[in-house]
C-alpha cells in the first residue's frame, strides 16, 4: 500500500479528537477492519497496544506502539514481522472558530501480498474511511461539536 493522507476541518477541539484516537480500546466498536484492540502497556507518552483486524474469513493481531503528544500529534509504528512497513500519523492543529484541522497519514505495507490480497481491506481508501470513522465518532461522543473549547 502506497502511503495515503487525508486532511479535514472538524467542529472539535484538538484535545476532543486527540482523545478519541488515543482511545484505542473502542476502535472495534467504529474503525473499520478493527475486530478487537487493547493497551498492553502505557508509560508516560507511550503506549503499547495489541490491535486484531480482520475482513473475511481472516483475522491477524500484531502490536503497535503510539508516540501521544497531547493534544497535537500521535504517532503510531510495529515492528510486527506481519509488515513490510506500518507508520500512521495524526496531527490536530486549532483553526478558526475552535475547530480542527486533521490530518492523517498513514504508510502500511503487509509482508505477505497474498495475506493482503485475502484481506482485501481496499487500502487506497483506507485514510478517508478512518477519518470518516473518527468525525462519526466525535459526533456520537461530543454531539454537533459547535460549542468546541479551544483547549
Amino acid at each position: 500500500m502506497p502511503s495515503h493522507s487525508e486532511r479535514r476541518r472538524l467542529r472539535y477541539a484538538p484535545s476532543q479528537l486527540f482523545d478519541l484516537v488515543a482511545d484505542v480500546g473502542s476502535y472495534p466498536q467504529f474503525v473499520p477492519w478493527v475486530t478487537g484492540a487493547r493497551v498492553l502497556r502505557r508509560r508516560g507518552d507511550e503506549m503499547s497496544v495489541e490491535m486484531e483486524i480482520g475482513a473475511r474469513f481472516i483475522r491477524k493481531s500484531f502490536v503497535t506502539t503510539a508516540t501521544l503528544e497531547r493534544p497535537a500529534r500521535i504517532e503510531i509504528t510495529s515492528r510486527d514481522p506481519l509488515f513490510d512497513r506500518y507508520r500512521q500519523t495524526w496531527t490536530f492543529r486549532l483553526a478558526e472558530h475552535g475547530w480542527t484541522m486533521v490530518e492523517y497519514q498513514v504508510d502500511v505495507q503487509l509482508r505477505s501480498r497474498m495475506l493482503d490480497a485475502l484481506l482485501g481491506i481496499g487500502f487506497s481508501d483506507t485514510a478517508r474511511a478512518v477519518v470518516s470513522a473518527f468525525r462519526r465518532r466525535a459526533r456520537q461522543v461530543y454531539g454537533a461539536g459547535r460549542r468546541a473549547a479551544t483547549r
